[in-house]
């Protein structure tokens, strides 16, 4: 019969287990940034833009340093590691802020969002 070489088949099973490891250690994400446009219709003058950046950089995961708070069109553009956080949480912190936040689809409409009035309490 055949002669099998236990020491060999070792060998061949800690290559080939070291190859799995080491593929699946390179191919894992990391992060994935994202750019997303937020419509604040409220958002119209410099105290509500920083009302409303502020908050958005508490958020984990955005990069508050590339924030761009534009007052005029009412809209925020900004950078997240959709890994950490969702966008969810992001329109829910401007909510919070006490302003509505609506995501911008590529032609400019609101396409979601979180009114703020969706997260006040009922009396």
């Amino acid at each position: 019969m055949f002669s099998v070489n236990l020491g060999f088949m070792k060998a061949v099973s800690l290559f080939f287990l070291c190859c799995v490891c080491l593929i699946m250690t390179v191919s894992c994400r990391r992060h994935d940034y994202r750019t997303v446009n937020i419509y604040v219709p409220a958002m119209t003058n410099e105290a509500t833009a920083q009302v409303v950046g502020t908050a958005l950089s508490k958020v984990e995961g955005v990069n508050g340093q590339g924030m761009q708070l534009d007052i005029p069109k009412m809209t925020v553009t900004l950078t997240y590691d959709s890994l950490v956080t969702a966008l969810k949480n992001i329109e829910f912190a401007v909510a919070e802020a006490g302003y509505d936040a609506f995501t911008l689809d590529k032609n400019g409409r609101p396409t979601r969002g979180v009114p703020a009035s969706a997260l006040r309490k009922i009396e």
